[in-house]
């Protein structure tokens, strides 16, 4: 903040209220400040100066008052912090201010929506969304949060023919240990395997479903099936 004073031949005295940071240049004619309003929700600031003439030593008063606002502040609500691709997640402003502009950190010069609550749909491993609120003042604030993109674990089946009545081995390709693997097979409930492989005897053609669930986020899931087929004796 600034003020300058406008007069020939004159020297100048400065004094405030409600402020100890105000600073003047050489001559006194030009004063400047940096506004807070501490504790408060707001505070008036008085700024007084008293203009004398050199030459007749005649001098004049004036003021100006300026209100100071609190800068306010802005939260974003609690939310999920890992996103499965493809799935969007919901950010919102805790409280209600006069308007609301949503940018990401990596183009922050693109706005991307200018409402309390806004969805959003990463496609960044992670990306921070930045949310800047203006309150009736004018006066703004800033809150950010980092979200992390799940991809759905992705892997296949690795597996030899047998003959019947044999031992045969079914295994993963692509097992990755953040991620834990479920498996179901002879009719049994879905089973932590972190082995990531079975070794069963097959005397029939064997249907076996595995789904992994990532460890950060396990409704980020993927369900296959496989078909374990025996060779018959002769």
């Amino acid at each position: 903040f600034s003020l300058d004073v406008t007069a020939t031949n004159c020297t100048f005295e400065w004094s405030s209220q409600n402020s100890t940071t105000w600073q003047v240049n050489n001559d006194k004619s030009h004063l400047t400040d940096i506004l807070d309003a501490g504790n408060n929700d707001s505070k008036l600031i008085r700024y007084e100066v008293t203009a004398t003439n050199t030459t007749t030593s005649c001098y004049s008063k004036g003021s100006f008052d300026v209100t100071v606002h609190k800068k306010p502040t802005v939260k974003i609500a609690d939310h999920a912090k890992n996103v499965c691709e493809g799935n969007s997640v919901s950010l919102t402003s805790k409280d209600a201010f006069a308007s609301y502009s949503w940018v990401a950190a990596n183009n922050r010069e693109f706005v991307l929506g200018t409402t309390r609550s806004m969805d959003f749909t990463p496609t960044e491993e992670e990306t921070r969304y930045i949310l800047t609120a203006t309150d009736d003042h004018n006066c703004k604030g800033a809150d950010s949060t980092d979200i992390y993109l799940i991809h759905k674990p992705s892997f296949t089946f690795n597996y030899t023919p047998v003959c019947q009545g044999s031992k045969g081995t079914i295994s993963l390709n692509n097992v990755s240990s953040s991620i834990k693997y479920y498996w179901t097979y002879n009719g049994a409930s879905a089973v932590l395997n972190t082995n990531n492989f079975i070794e069963m005897t097959l005397n029939q053609d064997e249907e076996i479903t595995v789904t992994a669930q990532p460890e950060a986020l396990p409704t980020c899931e993927t369900t296959e099936k496989f078909t374990a087929i025996v060779k018959l004796k002769p």
